[in-house]
């Protein structure tokens, strides 16, 4: 017989009776575990309900009524499947089955705990007229819309919910997945905003990067974990033993979870939720607004970062603290914050810090980088109030519903006129918002240091701090970290400083006026205090309050007001004088800026005369335009430019 089965055999075998239902029995387990396959990701089961206009209506839904068709144009993704974004089981028709493991957005109490979305947040549709609380849950009070008093914020379902933080193994399921955006998650993961790094490298109060508003990890991952979400008690061992009262690290790991609200992902830029293109918006250009908390209140991104710690208010409005702060020129001229702050070599999140006002202001930036003030930054001269915090004290009260030692109070609300010009750690005069921190309950002496420190020397920022050391003078054993907090500041530029307004005098004052709304420790009240630089230092003086400080409950003064007690401890050694101009050279400069102007003014004149619709006005505007840049930041070079085009 042959080795080889021929086909007369193969006949004779299949003719068998139990050997072809064998075949067929395989034929079909085959075919099914194909169509499984196939059908893993469907969304079919979804749309059998959500696709139901009626059976939504019934069920009392009906705003999660929702078609393919709907989904696919809003959020610009052909082919897009509900379970692609919110996992789940899209082939079940059972609501039960369907909903398990699917994602959700996370309504955040105020103790930072997931609560019940029913009933708080029933559609993410943009409410009321106010942009910062677009999303935010509200509530109905005489007639107006209000936020929701028990909500701190909402998370979008890219979180963990136990951390609140970005959960990178979320997006690899969803933004992530193969055909979708692997790469940009991968480098997302990698860069410093992605993975929390500035933040995750100030492990405790004294370490290499100094004391900071934001406070230290408490309980986060270590800066070389990258975009990852979980609890490490690493820190926590340290901080605990520099402090002189009890700590727990249940106390820990809420005041991270506060912490994790800022450090977003894919979802928080990109999700763009509107009333005009619909709740399934996705966009490539990152809106300004979503770069502030995306209208879920202001515990979010850079609502807190830049609004509240720099105060350089960017969109200003609603959004600054104190609200109604105008927004910064490039607002009204239509750009949003990626427009400046573009992407680096390291791709998606690589978001740069610096900007090149050259790209847009080519010839004021030359004519800048060749004049006397080229020392300057564009913001030294251009940025004017800085809102948001204007003293921070860490020290005992409630988080997440609990006594903790960690507790911030921080809502020391006002404004500063104007910005310190401090030469950074490239020799550059830059702007600085200039403020007192404090964090009470220390148990070891830290020694004061002259002078500032810049946290990243190498020049990845330009914040620094005045390390003043420890205040021993508060009641019982209680010893007081005290430091100066220099946020370098660049938004909001405003009409130029004055010649007089630096030259007129070496030493530089700033006042600021603030108002107390932490509801915690006291009641709302008022206060002022002065930033002082010249050549014997810097200073933050003349603290005080305003109105009478009412206590709430047991509070201790010390918890939340320990400067109340510190006196003149807020001062540092050094010199942060402006360097005095030579008489000669001044005079000649404004001279020359006077004679500049007179000349401007003539060209300004004959503009006005023209038709705007005549062919030699536009022409002549933007000669004026670059005689304007040129001559603002050099006059002579302004007056050379007026006679080079003929003006």
């Amino acid at each position: 017989m042959s080795k080889y089965l021929n086909i007369g055999a193969l006949g004779d075998l299949m003719a068998r009776p139990i050997v072809l239902a064998f075949f067929i029995v395989q034929f079909v387990v085959l075919v099914a575990l194909a169509a499984s396959w196939h059908n893993r990701e469907t969304s079919d089961g979804c749309l059998y309900c959500h696709a139901d206009k009626a059976r939504m209506e019934a069920d009392g839904y009906p705003q999660f009524f929702m078609t393919r068709e709907q989904v696919e144009k809003e959020s610009r993704m052909p082919g897009v499947t509900c379970r692609d974004c919110h996992l789940g089981d899209g082939r079940s028709r059972d609501k039960d089955k369907a909903h398990a493991g699917m994602l959700k957005m996370l309504v955040i109490d105020q103790n930072a705990t997931p609560m019940p979305r029913k009933g708080v947040l029933d559609s993410i549709a943009p409410t009321g007229d106010n942009r910062m609380y677009a999303h935010f849950p509200k509530v109905i009070e005489d007639g107006e819309l209000y936020p929701n008093p028990d909500v701190f914020t909402v998370l979008w379902h890219d979180r963990d919910p136990v951390t609140l933080g970005y959960d990178p193994e979320i997006a690899k399921k969803t933004c992530g997945k193969s055909g979708c955006h692997p790469d940009e998650t991968g480098q997302w993961a990698k860069t410093i905003m992605g993975g929390n790094v500035r933040q995750r490298s100030m492990r405790h109060w004294t370490d290499t990067h100094g004391p900071n508003n934001c406070g230290p990890s408490w309980a986060d991952l270590p800066p070389e974990a990258g975009a990852s979400a979980g609890f490490s008690d690493a820190n926590y061992n340290i901080i605990k033993g520099q402090l002189s009262c009890p700590s727990t690290y249940e106390n820990a790991k809420d005041r991270q979870r506060f912490c994790n609200l800022c450090h977003g992902g894919c979802m928080d830029c990109h999700f763009d939720p509107n009333a005009k293109t619909g709740i399934h918006t996705f966009t490539r250009r990152v809106p300004s607004t979503n770069c502030n908390g995306g209208g879920r209140g202001t515990g979010m991104c850079h609502a807190g970062t830049q609004e509240r710690r720099r105060g350089d208010t960017y969109l200003g409005n609603e959004f600054s603290q104190p609200a109604g702060m105008p927004p910064d020129v490039h607002v009204k001229a239509g750009l949003e914050c990626v427009d400046c702050h573009e992407t680096g070599a390291s791709g998606m999140g690589d978001i740069q810090r610096a900007v090149d006002c050259g790209g847009c202001h080519y010839s004021a930036t030359l004519a800048h980088e060749k004049g006397v003030h080229k020392k300057l930054r564009c913001t030294a001269c251009h940025t004017a109030s800085l809102g948001g915090y204007q003293m921070t004290v860490w020290g005992k009260g409630h988080i997440a519903g609990k006594p903790s030692p960690f507790k911030k109070y921080s809502l020391y609300y006002g404004v500063m006129e104007r910005p310190i010009i401090i030469k950074d750690q490239d020799g550059f005069y830059t702007p600085y918002k200039v403020w007192p921190n404090m964090a009470t309950n220390m148990k070891d002496e830290v020694a004061r240091k002259d002078g500032v420190t810049f946290r990243w020397p190498d020049g990845e920022t330009r914040d620094a701090y005045a390390m003043l050391g420890t205040f021993s003078g508060l009641p019982g054993a209680n010893k007081a970290l005290g430091w100066l907090q220099l946020e370098a500041v660049g938004h909001g530029p405003a009409k130029a400083r004055t010649c007089g307004s630096c030259h007129d005098s070496t030493a530089q004052k700033a006042h600021a006026t603030w108002e107390y709304l932490n509801y915690a420790g006291a009641e709302p009240f008022t206060g002022e205090q002065d930033v002082e630089a010249d050549e014997g230092g810097l200073r933050v003086v003349n603290i005080r309050p305003t109105s009478e400080i009412n206590l709430i409950g047991d509070a201790e003064p010390w918890d939340f007001a320990a400067w109340l007690y510190m006196g003149d401890f807020f001062r540092v050694k050094g010199d942060f004088s402006i360097p005095k101009a030579d008489a000669g050279k001044y005079r000649a400069y404004v001279a020359s800026e006077a004679a500049f102007r007179s000349e401007a003014a003539r060209v300004e004149a004959r503009l006005a005369s023209l038709d705007k619709t005549g062919k030699d006005y536009e022409p002549l505007a933007r000669k004026l335009r670059k005689v304007r840049d040129v001559g603002e930041h050099d006059p002579a070079a302004g007056i050379a430019e007026i006679r080079k085009a003929g003006l």
